[in-house]
């Protein structure tokens, strides 16, 4: 991270977080004490294996689970101290979720997929104006069946950033796509970081989606570690 990038205000803090799976007797530790900052406007890479602990983190982040231990802050506030109310709150107006499989609704167009989203907030981006962004301006009738697997990622992240969310959570968006489409889709939440000045973090199991990153946090066995990117 550049010295501009230090002087942002944080937006994420985690603080000895830990998470802790039970089934019977069986204890699972899926994170060990985990720390770290992110700040506003930043790209960050969260890179590791599959069973590393990178979606358990993913889910605590965007309040889809609770931690065993520690704190875990968007900006001032304790995301697991939350009540439903200000978790679902939380959910719908602060983070925009970028899925690998799209989790599309087959029966909406493109346009629709995408109103629905924008329908949850207060104040969205204009629908039409969000997929010209992303590159569908021409194909917002289509349906998923009539679109190939990079467009129906592009309408994915249409879906989420139609909401103007604080947080794009990103958790393999191109792990089903092929490499020129996957450098496409890169691509194109790099220039959603830069225009909308959103906070994107993006876990993955592949190092070369860590050159459209500012910073790399790398997860092993639940442990995070950060290290240097370019």
């Amino acid at each position: 991270m550049d010295s501009g990038q230090t002087k942002r205000d944080p937006v994420l803090v985690a603080r000895n977080l830990k998470k802790t799976y039970v089934s019977g007797e069986v204890r699972t530790r899926a994170l060990r004490d985990v720390n770290f900052t992110i700040y506003e406007g930043e790209f960050v890479v969260i890179l590791g294996p599959s069973g590393s602990g990178k979606s358990t983190l993913m889910n605590l982040i965007g309040g889809m689970d609770s931690i065993t231990e520690g704190e875990l802050f968007y900006k001032d506030q304790d995301i697991h101290k939350f009540n439903r109310r200000e978790l679902t709150r939380y959910r719908r107006n602060v983070v925009g979720f970028v899925f690998q499989f799209y989790n599309l609704l087959p029966s909406l167009n493109c346009y629709e997929n995408v109103k629905l989203s924008a329908e949850l907030v207060r104040k969205p981006l204009p629908v039409e104006e969000v997929l010209e962004k992303v590159g569908l301006g021409e194909r917002h009738r289509h349906f998923p069946s009539q679109l190939s697997g990079g467009e129906q990622q592009r309408v994915a992240v249409a879906r989420a950033i139609v909401k103007v969310p604080e947080l794009l959570l990103c958790d393999e968006p191109t792990g089903a796509l092929d490499t020129d489409t996957s450098q496409q889709i890169l691509e194109l939440l790099q220039r959603i970081n830069k225009e909308y000045r959103k906070t994107v973090i993006v876990i993955s199991h592949d190092d070369t989606i860590l050159q459209y990153a500012d910073r790399c946090l790398t997860i092993r066995d639940g442990v995070l570690s950060e290290e240097g990117v370019g």
